[in-house]
């Protein structure tokens, strides 16, 4: 096996991990948005069952705005996580 021939495998082999790397980040925000929309979704319809004693129509509007924002902030915060660097596609060789 050359020199160039190796650092070509070498090169090969860190692009597979970044790949790799960037899957799971892809993986990990979708995710946490299924969980969040999830749970989201089960909590609206727990309180618009009537189920929740002493909560009164004032307080249950109070509770859906708190939990429409931090809906959106879950959904900003995943498109906003910064994506894994492509360096190994985009830099020279190291020696």
């Amino acid at each position: 096996m050359t020199t160039q021939s190796l650092s070509a495998v070498a090169s090969h082999i860190v692009g597979q991990y970044s790949q790799a790397s960037k899957h799971m980040v892809d993986a990990y925000r979708h995710g946490a948005q299924r969980l969040v929309i999830g749970a989201n979704t089960r909590y609206v319809t727990f309180l618009k069952s009537g189920a929740v004693p002493l909560v009164n129509d004032d307080v249950k509007t109070r509770i859906f705005k708190v939990q429409t924002q931090i809906t959106s902030l879950s959904r900003t915060a995943s498109t906003t996580v910064p994506t894994v660097p492509r360096r190994s596609s985009t830099s020279s060789p190291r020696v």
